[in-house]
């Protein structure tokens, strides 16, 4: 069975300089918003998701809330649960590649790899 999960509407890619990082067996390229796990299994962001996940990473960074606002909405207002609707939508796809966002109660958010043993 393909695994593969598409969203419409991703336009382009931002301007991430190549950047590539290592999310547990899975690779994520933020200059193209794809998670790449195998040939069969490519996780596509939407460019907001994309430019969360780029935030968090590398896994283990703690990432503030007021800098994922900064980073993520600097030129528009925005509502107090655009970043709590952001990160449950991202939630959801990363847990099928066993990848995890923890919420520092009072400070940010940070990523987790899941070790399957």
């Amino acid at each position: 069975m393909d695994k593969t999960i598409l969203l419409k509407g991703y336009t382009k890619a931002l301007n991430y300089d190549d950047e590539k990082f290592k999310l547990g067996t899975c690779v994520f390229l933020p200059n193209t918003g794809r998670i790449i796990c195998t040939k069969n299994h490519v996780l596509f962001l939407t460019p907001n998701q994309n430019k969360l996940l780029y935030h968090l990473c590398p896994p283990g960074k703690v990432a503030t809330t007021e800098e994922l606002y900064k980073q993520l909405w600097a030129h528009e207002g925005y509502w107090q649960n655009n970043l709590d609707v952001l990160i449950c939508g991202l939630r959801k796809k990363l847990s099928r590649i066993n990848i995890r966002i923890a919420n520092i109660r009072g400070f940010g958010f940070q990523l987790h790899i899941i070790n399957d043993e």
